[in-house]
């Protein structure tokens, strides 16, 4: 059974002595009750098909402001588009036809995940020191390889934040300009690990 939801994010954007201006980030999440079924836009609301009409047409805001003594709602005013064409529905149906494929996806589950915690001095001492080693190079190119090759090494896992299952063996293998591997069986210094 086709699920959808909408999640509206409020950006803030500027202020002035009398106005608050916030962009609202509108990103739609489609799915299905069912893992791996696939789908077709068609198998949603109807609203969907014309997004940008419906935001011209449809779409007004409420902002709700709380100082801590009262919850006050206040209706927003929409600023027109930057510039003329940007809520163009035939892009919008050019770019997601009725038999656009929707495929059920599933947030995967991050309690298992181990959490890593520094210390925060030690972590600003060896950022101080890395930026310094590096900066009393007497060269005006670039650092090599190797030298961010040791950084990498020394960060391990706080650079790859990918779960175990995820991770590739470590090899010394290179493909297309990046090498390939993964966990190096090290945490930097000073780091605790949790879950």
């Amino acid at each position: 059974m086709p699920e959808f939801r909408i999640l509206w994010t409020a950006l803030p954007r500027s202020a002035d002595a009398t106005h608050l201006f916030v962009d609202v980030f509108v990103s739609p999440r489609l799915g299905t009750d069912t893992p791996g079924a696939l789908l077709a836009l068609s198998d949603f609301p109807t609203f969907l098909f014309d997004w940008p009409s419906q935001v011209a047409t449809h779409l007004t805001f409420d902002v709700e402001l709380d100082d801590g003594a009262a919850t006050t709602s206040v209706a927003a005013t929409r600023l027109p588009a930057d510039a003329e064409g940007d809520l163009r529905s035939d892009a919008w149906l050019h770019l997601f036809p009725p038999a656009t494929p929707v495929v059920g996806w599933k947030l995967a589950d991050p309690t298992s995940r181990p959490i890593y915690s520094y210390p925060a001095a030690q972590v600003t001492a060896y950022l101080r020191d890395t930026y310094r080693h590096i900066g009393r190079r007497p060269s005006s190119d670039l650092p090599e390889e190797a030298v961010l090759e040791e950084v990498r090494r020394d960060l391990g896992d706080l650079i790859d934040t990918r779960v175990a299952a995820e991770r590739a063996r470590p090899s010394e293998e290179v493909t297309g300009g990046e090498t390939t591997g993964g966990d190096t069986g090290r945490s930097p210094q000073g780091a605790s690990r949790g879950a």
